[in-house]
Order: structure tokens, then C-alpha cells, then sequence
């Protein structure tokens, strides 16, 4: 029995749901792969003849049984079996901002030697050409409007907020500390950065440091909150980015000491950039429906080119 686990990570320009629902519909998904032949298909399960490159100009055929399941608004999987294969494709789809970062992780199980390794290569680099050309759609998965309760994450004390570090000196015998405090990010650091495009590339390589969901209404005082409670883990970055969905899409740079720095959104047909004001009128038009916001970490913020 040979098995592989491969995974990849990929941007798309292409919208949340979008980039999703095409997924899901194993028609669509595998309408553009040469090597996938559909048999028969029921509702969303197919029968199909998978032609596999086991050389330079050989190919195994099998015949396989495949369904797609939609887990929740952000993860779905698809699970192959038949003949001498059987493989389990994990997505996870993340809006972020107007464009889609896509998590898969694809794992196989065969009888037959190198015939998973072979298929799995092939089968993501045909999901992120497919990921990066998302053809458009007018339906959605069908996800059940009542989510399934996440079982909440262990307890946790985050360790008390210790004062600034201090260096000590000695001068003429007195002992003296010396508070060692961090300059506030600066608007002009990081107005480079306020491109859908920038950001889309800065949040596919930052870390998700958490995901929070707001009730309406809300506003600088619940995003501050936020920030007091991931605080201890917000100080090994250099930025920190907010990606918020809800009445409209937004980005919201912030420090690692939760101060906001710059925003960009479009709601409405309305652009709006800028700094403070722009991101309490952001803020002001956000808060009137509830929210999910993503908190991700950068470690460096990129020069501007």
C-alpha cells in the first residue's frame, strides 16, 4: 500500500463564494481537467475514468466514485474511491478582501506503487490553475444556514501583560532603569501598502493569529477589545492587518500594540482609503452589520517599490 500527502497554498482573484461554489460542483471542477472522463453522475456524486501519468507516455485507468461535501462556509471536502485508488481532497477558502486564499491538502492511498505520488502532482497543479482562472458561477454550495456549534478552544489564561522591559545602567553608583518604549507605526509607513492587490499577496503569506465574529452594532471600542485580548500575541509582528467582511469588505492595518494605522474598503460601489477618518467611516458603515474579522500577523513590512 503506497500513500501520499501533498498540499499547496494558492491566491485567486476571483471572490469568496465564488471560488467556492466552483469547487463543490464536481462538474464544474473537473470540466476543464483532459484526464478526467464523467461517467454517470447523481446530484453532486459522480462516476468517472481518472487517466493517470504513470511515465513519460503511460497511463493508468481507474475508475472511481467521487463526492464533494460542503463542511461549513470555509472548508469542504472531496473523497475519491474505486479500482486501486482512494483520495481525500481538503480545501479551505478564505475571503480576503475582494480576492480568495485557498488551503488544500490532498491525500491518497493506492495498491499500486508511485500511482498516488503521480496522481496527486498532477491533481494540484490542475486545482491551482483552476483556483487562479475561477470560472463564474451563478449558483452556491448548498451550506446549511444553521452552522454546526465549534467546540470552543481549550482554556487558556494568556500570561498577565508584564511592563516594558527595562535596561538597567549604572551611573555614578546610582542605579538607574531605563524604559525602553516602542514608536507607534506611522500612517506614511505603511500608505504604500493600501492596494486590494498588496494586501491580497500580504495577508496570503502572513499568519492567522485569530478570527473574531462581531454583533451589530459595533465599533472602535470592539475592535480595541479585540486587541487587548490577542495583545500577547500580536508582539512578535511588525503589522497587523484586519480583513473584515460584513456590509462590505475591508482592510485595516493596525501595530501590534492594537493602534490603527490605515484602512481600505469598498462599500457600496464607495472606495474608501486613507487614515483615521477613513477608517471611522469604515468602521461607522461596517458596524452596522455584524462582522467577521481576521487578525493577521507580518513580520516585516514590505518596502515600498
Amino acid at each position: 500500500m503506497s500513500k501520499s500527502s501533498q498540499q499547496k497554498a494558492i491566491y485567486s482573484p476571483g471572490r469568496q463564494k465564488q471560488v467556492y461554489a466552483a469547487l463543490w460542483d464536481l462538474k464544474t471542477f473537473l470540466s476543464r481537467n483532459p484526464r478526467v472522463v464523467i461517467v454517470k453522475s447523481e446530484g453532486n456524486a459522480i462516476e468517472a475514468e481518472l487517466s493517470i501519468r504513470t511515465g513519460f507516455r503511460t497511463y493508468q485507468r481507474e475508475f472511481v466514485k467521487i463526492r464533494s461535501e460542503p463542511l461549513n462556509e470555509e472548508n469542504l471536502v472531496i473523497r475519491g474511491e474505486g479500482g486501486n485508488l482512494k483520495f481525500t481532497i481538503h480545501f479551505r477558502v478564505v475571503g480576503i478582501g475582494f480576492a480568495t486564499h485557498v488551503e488544500v491538502r490532498l491525500e491518497c492511498e493506492s495498491l499500486i506503487r508511485n500511482l498516488c505520488g503521480h496522481f496527486a502532482s498532477d491533481m494540484l497543479d490542475y486545482i491551482e490553475d483552476f483556483v487562479k482562472r475561477p470560472p463564474l458561477v451563478e449558483f452556491e454550495a448548498p451550506i446549511s444556514s444553521k452552522k454546526p456549534e465549534s467546540p470552543p478552544p481549550a482554556a487558556v489564561k494568556p500570561p498577565q501583560i508584564t511592563p516594558a522591559p527595562t535596561t538597567v545602567t549604572q551611573v555614578a553608583g546610582e542605579r538607574r532603569e531605563v524604559t525602553r518604549v516602542e514608536a507607534r507605526l506611522s500612517f506614511d509607513r505603511v500608505k504604500h501598502l493600501l492596494d486590494y492587490t498588496t494586501l491580497a499577496t500580504l495577508v496570503m503569506n502572513a499568519t492567522l493569529i485569530g478570527r473574531v465574529t462581531l454583533n451589530q452594532p459595533w465599533g472602535r471600542k470592539e475592535v480595541g477589545d479585540m486587541f487587548k485580548e490577542k495583545l500577547t500575541l500580536l508582539k512578535d509582528y511588525a503589522l497587523v492587518v484586519l480583513s473584515v467582511r460584513g456590509l462590505g469588505e475591508a482592510y485595516i492595518l493596525a501595530d501590534s500594540m492594537g493602534n490603527l494605522v490605515a484602512g481600505l474598503a469598498e462599500i457600496s460601489g464607495n472606495l474608501i482609503s486613507g487614515a483615521s477618518d477613513a477608517i471611522d467611516k469604515i468602521i461607522e458603515q461596517l458596524g452596522k452589520q455584524p462582522a467577521t474579522i481576521r487578525l493577521w500577523g507580518v513580520k516585516e513590512i514590505p518596502a515600498q517599490v
